[in-house]
């Protein structure tokens, strides 16, 4: 039964667990999107989520709790100079992550999870990614297409010389 019981273990001891969500915590300020599992993503979440509450205040103290948590400075000063202020501009007052399911991973069939910043550039990189891609059907037509313009380019070249 799960009474009384508030967070997952995880197989760790107190001081691993904390090491490894702030290794997490670390990447996702870094990366804005990380792979794990969905246990760890689900456990992440509340412990970024008060970092971000907490780092919304922008003193001395705000940074000084940020850093015991993170483990670079290149992190800390992200979180302050481009993550906050996106979340301030949304007007979000909580809810600054996502969690999107992945499939199980194919070595040991655990659940995998990307957790990221909600509103963060990445989704819309992917998005014109696959318009890119839907307008290629295959490798085959796209590589025709760079070879007829090349081809175009090259004619218009000795046009131009001779």
């Amino acid at each position: 039964m799960k009474h009384k019981r508030f967070y997952r273990k995880l197989g760790r001891t107190p001081k691993h667990r904390r090491a490894l969500f702030r290794n997490l915590a670390t990447s996702l300020v870094l990366q804005e999107r990380i792979v794990t599992t969905e246990a760890k993503a689900k456990e992440l979440r509340p412990f970024i989520e008060r970092l971000i509450h907490k780092a919304r205040a922008q003193d001395h103290n705000a940074h000084r709790y940020v850093h015991s948590y993170l483990f670079t400075n290149i992190s800390t000063k992200r979180l302050f100079k481009i993550i906050l202020p996106r979340f301030d501009a949304m007007q979000l007052p909580a809810g600054f992550t996502r969690i999107t399911r992945l499939g199980p991973r194919y070595e040991d069939c655990a659940k995998m999870a990307v957790i990221e910043f909600v509103g963060n550039p990445i989704l819309e990189n992917e998005v014109s990614v696959q318009e890119v891609n839907f307008h290629n059907k295959n490798f085959f037509q796209w590589e025709l297409n760079i070879l007829k313009g090349e081809q175009q380019h090259f004619k218009d070249h000795l046009d131009t010389l001779q």
